[in-house]
């Protein structure tokens, strides 16, 4: 992730549970918040990307040409290129579906629009992007990913798939050929970790952090890209205990015949963010089959280091009463001391944002 995106600000309005949708992508520039969005609303209206200050309320907008005249804010993808670049990536309008091909996968695509927009002196060009805006992820502000998604592949294709790995100035040239500067398979991911807060030399020495899908095991390299070790992350959490098993005693004679620790496993994901590892275990919820929650047994067990500090970050264990997609730990914006992270949630009635706070003070 890209250390200029900004997951939480006071403008953005939360519910009775502190959920919240957001619609624009918000980052960071000189010290401001920028939220970034369109005004498409569903009619044949002019369609304007607009950039708002969210300090100031000062705004500037962009009338997008009729091939993005469908662009919704949900499809903008934007972070910091420099101190002064903002990048912002959008897809165009879907194009007519070919009624001969029976695979979605294989269907026209929407065309790709990558927007440069100098904030210094408000001028800006656009370029055509021979790859999906959604495949891109920043990694720190030195590398880029092209990571395809999971949704667009045969699942036994992606388990041998690799993917690119690429230099940060490509982000200018994603309309020319580029080249990797590193392939990595599909199921693994890549974080920039600045760790020279530990006294141990070979971890003080790493410069990015590799995880892999549903593994504890994460592998260290230096600035060179030298492998520096790898081990368990849970090692380094003294306090780790693992989820407890499902409290059968709570679920009727008929629910016990299916559910199981087997059925219903500990799940995983490790994200990092903002020089902070996050791991986060945790368990589906059970449902009954009227849609409802029967058993709450939905758990969460939520671990984090802040390799700045080089200590442990608290965060409470919780029941889950929903599904949990993805989970991203963040600084917040004006004590950086403060570890946060952000949990994208979702239920069969609708899909939220939630922030967790930690327990250190």
């Amino acid at each position: 992730m890209s250390n200029t995106i900004v997951y939480q600000h006071n403008t953005i309005p939360t519910d009775d549970k502190n959920r919240f949708c957001p619609y624009n992508r918000l980052v960071k520039y000189n010290s401001q918040v920028l939220s970034i969005g369109t005004t498409y609303n569903y009619t044949n209206e002019p369609n304007y990307l607009v950039i708002e200050n969210l300090d100031t309320n000062q705004e500037i907008r962009i009338q997008l040409n009729d091939c993005c005249k469908h662009v919704s804010s949900h499809g903008i993808k934007a972070f910091m290129y420099s101190d002064s670049i903002l990048w912002i990536g959008f897809p165009g309008n879907e194009k007519p579906q070919d009624p001969n091909i029976d695979d979605w996968r294989e269907q026209p695509k929407p065309d790709q629009h990558v927007l440069i927009f100098n904030l210094d002196n408000l001028t800006y060009y656009c370029i055509q992007s021979a790859w999906p805006i959604d495949y891109i992820e920043p990694i720190g502000q030195k590398l880029f990913a092209i990571k395809p998604h999971k949704v667009d592949f045969d699942p036994d294709v992606l388990i041998n798939m690799d993917y690119g790995i690429y230099k940060w100035s490509d982000l200018l040239n994603l309309d020319k050929p580029i080249q990797p500067v590193r392939m990595i398979k599909w199921t693994m991911d890549l974080y920039p970790v600045d760790w020279s807060s530990s006294s141990i030399a070979h971890l003080a020495d790493c410069a990015w952090i590799q995880t892999q899908d549903e593994s504890y095991q994460i592998e260290l390299f230096n600035e060179k890209f030298e492998s520096v070790g790898s081990f368990d992350v849970r090692d380094i959490f003294t306090n780790y205990k693992p989820l407890p098993p499902i409290n059968l005693k709570k679920i009727s004679k008929f629910q016990r015949e299916f559910i199981t620790d087997t059925n219903y496993p500990t799940k995983l994901i490790i994200s990092v963010n903002d020089n902070c590892l996050l791991l986060f275990e945790y368990r589906d919820l059970i449902e009954g089959y009227n849609g409802k929650i029967s058993v709450k047994s939905g758990l969460t067990n939520v671990h984090c280091w802040d390799f700045t500090a080089n200590t442990p970050v608290k965060f409470s264990r919780y029941n889950l009463n929903h599904f949990v997609g993805d989970v991203i730990p963040f600084r917040d914006s004006i004590n950086a001391n403060a570890i946060k992270y952000i949990g994208y949630e979702w239920y069969p009635a609708g899909s939220w944002c939630r922030i967790y706070q930690s327990k250190n003070k």
